[in-house]
């Protein structure tokens, strides 16, 4: 062992080779074995299967049971050049006889699957049985879930029983725990709510904290209690955990109060519960904790308590705490913002591991927030993000590309970048895409695709998807007419703070379309439209404001057009060019001019038309009326993540597990998530499943096979036989030893 330990640490050729030289020389099974696995696991040389091979034969010759296993292992997880399950039988099988109680339990899996051998569920117990007989209780429980789901005549029930008793004479509390859930489930031995909590009364006596929360859950909903819910011994319990120092546990209270799962949901409890957690130094619930003062979800909103929290997760390295610290330094709302520290949370979240920190950067230039404005530095950061996995820099480049700035201006470009980021999900890129659609900007004109892309940019509350088709029912445009439709889409839009929004209630109110007319509420919705346009740097306002002085809707005056036109071209709107171009030709308020109309129409042409904006969602990863794009999929769901945000685990697991593009693919990544899911959500059918997906993704068919048959006794009756048949089909898969893909 202690050579083994030194092939780690040796890093060059040069100890690999002295490594291999000792070996020769000790002729030891050890020291053949730390070659062997060095070579496996690419320890200062080129990884080689084939010599890891040879050299575990070599200790085997000198009688090691621990080269044996290591061979077995290889053959089970290698490459399909190596992989033989029959092989792997072969040396767990030598092991095995020769006592190692590990190969033991991979002997009886492998009878229990047929790998390597003829399925049978006799064998598979006689050899967990003689594995058990070691006294490591760590296998008891495994024994008596495999025993007390056999098929064969007397296992139900007389070996169930037998092992259950020796699980319940262990007095160890992890079983104790292991037990109470089985019975809960009803794994291995018959469902019990009774037994359920009567095992975890026993394991919390025998020291297991983590009981507690099992316990108060139970009495919370009366699952195995005579007097159905007892609400004041749940709370004793919980009051137990809350004053306690076991962080995870805390936090798996207060998930449970988030998502209303097993405990009544509640906002109020569930930050008690992350606060409590985040006092005792857990950086993600000081993240959370962060964000709630931040939003007022469950406490009152709190900016400075906010950056408190924040600051601890980051300091602690937290990435996403760093993020969202950095966002809240330029949230106008707060007073108390710095923004000049924006860019230096932002670049710490950077070196944390949040890649959509390219873009935050590339905004913070773009807007000139904390920072000199600079398109082209902008640019530059959005453009890092497009290097690094940034699936929002697509938008950011699209919008610049669109408008010209810090680039040459191009609706093909637009179109390409918009496309790329509604695919993967962002809201506004959908609506700027639909709007392509419709202006046949970069594309070719397509009222449909147009009204596909604003609806999916509604649907995902896109302020321009649903200013965009509120216009279409109010003209009757692709849709048929609905002034009350219309009123309601720009309303949504309004409380969205979209301009256009603000700006067609103004209208709508002047006219009384569609409304009991009102100068004043029109004037109201305009005087909120200039307040956010000053902020947000929009020139489009400032040219649909002109217009209406331009026509004079309640009583603005025509000669203030001109300034609100060119007020529009100082802030990027180009179609505003056009607007003076004409007022120039025709003479209108200003004296006519030619040289001047042209000039303005030229500008047109160079700038470009104003463009909406907006988004797809989950869509994306199962390709519902788009092409598939994994990649960008998984880029959007991992972003989430590292936000602290991300509730479609089981969706992301099961994407990286199955997904036909292999760069997606990442079994150990996808077992993380939906392993996380698990804790959080259970046992359900459709998790396992996923989980199944994920242990084929890395080669361990055995456990693939082992969690699909435990997901398909778990489908609900509700489920309909086409569904039934792909949980079979994936089993047979897996059982095949080939991975499933979709």
């Amino acid at each position: 062992m202690t050579t083994l330990v030194m092939a780690w640490e040796m890093g060059s050729r040069v100890k690999i080779n002295k490594l291999i030289e000792s070996a020769n020389t000790n002729k030891t099974g050890s020291s053949f074995i730390a070659v062997a696995q060095a070579y496996e696991t690419v320890n200062g040389v080129e990884r080689s299967r084939k010599d890891a091979i040879k050299w575990y034969k070599k200790s085997i010759a000198e009688g090691s049971i621990e080269g044996m296993q290591g061979l077995a292992f290889l053959y089970e997880g290698g490459r399909e050049s190596v992989r033989s399950n029959k092989l792997a039988f072969n040396y767990h099988l030598q092991a095995a006889e020769l006592g190692n109680v590990e190969s033991q339990m991979a002997i009886g899996w492998k009878y229990y699957y047929g790998e390597g051998v003829e399925e049978s569920e006799l064998e598979a117990a006689k050899w967990f049985e003689l594995a058990a007989n070691s006294d490591e209780k760590s296998i008891y429980m495994s024994l008596l879930r495999i025993v007390g789901n056999l098929d064969s005549a007397g296992y139900n029930s007389e070996k169930a029983d037998f092992w259950t008793n020796k699980i319940q004479n262990s007095n160890d509390p992890d079983l104790m725990m292991e037990l109470a859930y089985s019975y809960r489930w009803g794994d291995g031995v018959e469902q019990s709510d009774k037994h359920s909590l009567d095992y975890l009364k026993k394991a919390y006596i025998l020291g297991k904290q983590e009981a507690l929360l099992g316990l108060a859950v139970s009495y919370s909903t009366g699952k195995g209690i005579r007097k159905n819910k007892n609400k004041n011994k749940s709370q004793e319990y919980l009051d137990k955990i809350f004053t306690g120092n076991n962080t995870d546990l805390i936090t798996d209270v207060a998930d449970k109060f988030e998502y209303g799962e097993e405990l009544d949901q509640s906002d109020v409890l569930s930050f008690k519960w992350y606060k409590q957690a985040a006092k005792l130094g857990d950086p993600n619930s000081q993240m959370v904790v962060g964000r709630r003062y931040r939003d007022g979800k469950g406490t009152n909103k709190n900016f400075k308590s906010a950056e408190h929290w924040l600051a601890r997760a980051s300091d602690l390295g937290a990435g996403g705490a760093s993020f969202s610290l950095a966002s809240l330094h330029k949230n106008r709302a707060w007073s108390g913002r710095d923004e000049k520290k924006s860019l230096e949370f932002y670049q710490r979240a950077l070196k944390q591991g949040i890649s959509n920190s390219y873009s935050a950067i590339g905004w913070l230039y773009k807007e000139g927030v904390g920072v000199k404005k600079s398109y082209s530095t902008a640019l530059k950061w959005f453009t890092k993000g497009l290097n690094n996995d940034d699936s929002r820099a697509h938008h950011a480049i699209a919008w610049m590309s669109f408008h010209g700035f810090g680039c040459e201006q191009s609706y093909l470009k637009a179109y390409e970048y918009y496309k790329i980021s509604a695919l993967s999900g962002h809201a506004k890129s959908m609506g700027g895409l639909g709007w392509l659609y419709e202006s046949g900007r970069g594309c070719k004109k397509s009222l449909k695709k147009a009204k596909e892309w604003y609806e999916k940019g509604a649907e995902f509350k896109d302020d321009t998807s649903l200013n965009n088709l509120a216009a279409w029912y109010s003209e009757g445009k692709v849709v048929d007419k609905s002034s009350e439709t219309a009123l309601s889409l720009f309303r949504q839009a309004a409380e969205l703070g979209s301009m256009a929004a603000y700006y067609n209630l103004a209208v709508r109110y002047a006219l009384g379309e569609g409304v009991k007319k009102s100068v004043a509420t029109a004037r109201k919705y305009w005087a909120l439209s200039v307040e956010k346009e000053t902020d947000y740097l929009d020139g489009h306002f400032y040219r649909l404001y002109g217009r209406l002085h331009l026509e004079e809707v309640a009583g603005l005056k025509k000669e203030h057009a001109v300034t609100w036109f060119e007020k529009a071209i100082r802030y990027g709107d180009t179609e505003a060019h056009i607007c003076l171009g004409e007022i120039y030709k025709h003479g209108l308020i200003v004296p006519q001019s030619g040289k001047k109309s042209v000039f303005h129409f030229n500008k047109a042409i160079q700038g470009g038309i104003f463009a909406a904006y907006n988004n797809l969602g989950n869509l994306y990863r199962i390709g519902a009326g788009v092409s598939k794009n994994h990649m960008k999929a998984k880029d959007a769901y991992l972003a989430a993540y590292e936000n602290g945000v991300l509730n479609q685990k089981n969706n992301l697991a099961w994407m990286l597990a199955t997904s036909r593009t292999g760069k997606v693919r990442d079994g150990e990544l996808s077992i993380k998530f939906i392993k996380q899911a698990i804790r959080k959500h259970g046992n359900k059918a459709f998790r396992l499943d996923t989980l199944a997906a994920a242990h084929a993704e890395t080669g361990n068919f055995a456990l693939a096979v082992k969690v699909q048959k435990q997901a398909y006794k778990l489908l609900p009756d509700s489920i309909d036989d086409r569904e039934r048949a792909e949980f079979m089909t994936r089993l047979e898969f897996y059982a095949k030893e080939k991975c499933w893909r979709e």
